[in-house]
């Protein structure tokens, strides 16, 4: 919590930031302080949007009563592949009929809430351009907002451990461009500000906020000299996590099973 006082008094004359995501490849639900973190960001600030992603595993009516209170503004629910079956087994230690259950608990505590399911598939060689919405969620989640995208390959993964068969990458047109250097910062809990949200591992630091303030850090040398290779489109000057990212590689996972 000192590293979020921290924050929090930096970010007070900020005229604006979009979104706070309060989640950073961790499960949020598991730190006690979520909610208090959640009230204060929407109370001190002027944050325009709060967010957080959940497995929901760990959601319970006292969890969804403190969350209530919090003006929190969307939580993504996430519940991956084309059945229960598949959830249980790409998400480890989750249990889909558990999700569905705390879900919609969730749903009746904060029914001002924006609550998506996020849905993803890893794509097989004969599925359209855009994934459709499993029949399971369409059916169980009536009324909820439901997205659902195929898999990505994360910086720093490697796919070949994967325990599903079978994986490879689609490679599409190389973008050779990604935004997030211009729109975004993360911070650790540690206090290292990262190069972005997708730098789940932590290896590229652009500084720490115990030795600078934000917006130092944010108009830094490091910072601009990544925004400037982006720029020329410089790639030899670029992370690794940026040459093996989504968002600049346009890369996908690829099942090489024909649909079942």
């Amino acid at each position: 919590m000192e590293t979020f006082d921290k924050i929090i008094d930096q970010i007070k004359s900020f005229k604006i930031i979009n979104d706070a995501v309060l989640y950073l490849g961790g499960e949020p639900l598991m730190n006690k302080n979520l909610p208090v973190m959640c009230k204060r960001i929407k109370e001190e600030t002027r944050v325009f949007r709060t967010f957080f992603n959940t497995n929901a595993m760990l959601l319970d009516e006292e969890k969804c009563l403190e969350l209530s209170k919090t003006n929190i503004d969307v939580i993504s629910i996430s519940i991956d592949g084309r059945s229960p079956e598949e959830n249980n087994l790409v998400r480890k230690g989750s249990d889909y009929a558990i999700v569905l259950k705390n879900t919609k608990m969730l749903k009746k505590y904060l029914p001002n809430a924006k609550i998506v399911i996020a849905n993803t598939q890893i794509k097989r060689w004969n599925d359209p351009e855009n994934p459709a919405t499993p029949n399971f969620l369409a059916n169980d989640f009536s009324g909820f907002i439901i997205e659902s995208t195929y898999a990505m390959e994360w910086p720093g993964m490697d796919f070949n451990k994967s325990s599903l068969k079978n994986i490879s990458l689609e490679t599409g047109p190389q973008k050779n461009f990604c935004k997030m250097l211009f729109t975004e910062m993360s911070v650790r809990s540690n206090g290292d500000v990262i190069i972005c949200c997708y730098d789940i591992l932590g290896q590229n630091v652009m500084g720490n906020i115990n030795d600078s303030d934000l917006l130092s850090i944010w108009k830094g040398k490091a910072y601009n000299e990544l925004r400037k290779a982006m720029l020329a489109q410089d790639i030899g000057s670029l992370p690794g996590i940026c040459k093996r990212c989504i968002h600049f590689t346009g890369h996908k996972l690829l099942h090489k099973d024909a649909l079942d």
